[in-house]
């Protein structure tokens, strides 16, 4: 016996109630055929002339309709799928907190990379990194500090040298790593006004 994963009936696990699906550890499809077809239905009912459309294509082997069903597609079920995000996010809210906290205390980089690059979104700068730029730049760098050359411990910045508020972008080009005094008395200053300050 197989639970779908829609409507979570248990059923014989065959080729009968559940489709098939190579990339499936049991060859079957996770969804049972009647939750399909009735997914089928709902989309058909809700943009007929779309689904019509994209059949008489796929019989008359028309590959240039592809692109533009997929986007009407989207387009239709956009706000569907946003819908049920959310109402999956409301039921699981506990269980998706507690891995997103076990994440961040298992890869405290990856966490911290993240929070600077939606911070740097948020401030309209393009761009961003991961833990593997941030480590290949301390090594070029041989583990000192872009501005004095200090030694850096394991407190480090990740400093931007055009800064983002003077149009700076958020990619490793950008990027530098910086001892907490350097990049605190830097801010949002030009690099050449800083060396300025500092020589």
């Amino acid at each position: 016996m197989k639970p779908c994963s829609k409507c979570g009936v248990p059923m014989p696990s065959d080729r009968e109630h559940f489709g098939p699906d190579r990339r499936a550890a049991d060859g079957l499809q996770s969804q049972c055929r009647d939750c399909q077809r009735a997914a089928r239905r709902l989309a058909y009912a809700m943009d007929p002339d779309t689904h019509r459309a994209r059949r008489l294509a796929f019989y008359y082997r028309d590959n240039t309709y592809d692109s533009a069903y997929s986007a009407a597609y989207q387009a239709a079920h956009r706000d569907q799928k946003r819908a049920y995000s959310r109402a999956s996010y409301r039921r699981h809210k506990e269980q998706k907190m507690a891995w997103r906290r076990e994440y961040r205390r298992l890869h405290p980089e990856m966490a911290r990379a993240e929070v600077r690059c939606r911070q740097a979104r948020k401030r309209g700068a393009e761009g961003r990194y991961g833990p593997d730029d941030i480590l290949a730049q301390g090594v070029a760098q041989h583990g000192k500090c872009y501005w004095c050359q200090a030694g850096l411990g394991e407190k480090y910045h990740v400093d931007h040298v055009i800064p983002i508020a003077l149009g700076g972008s958020n990619w490793p080009s950008n990027l530098v790593v910086a001892c907490v005094a350097c990049n605190c008395s830097k801010g949002a200053k030009h690099p050449m006004d800083f060396a300025g300050v500092m020589f």
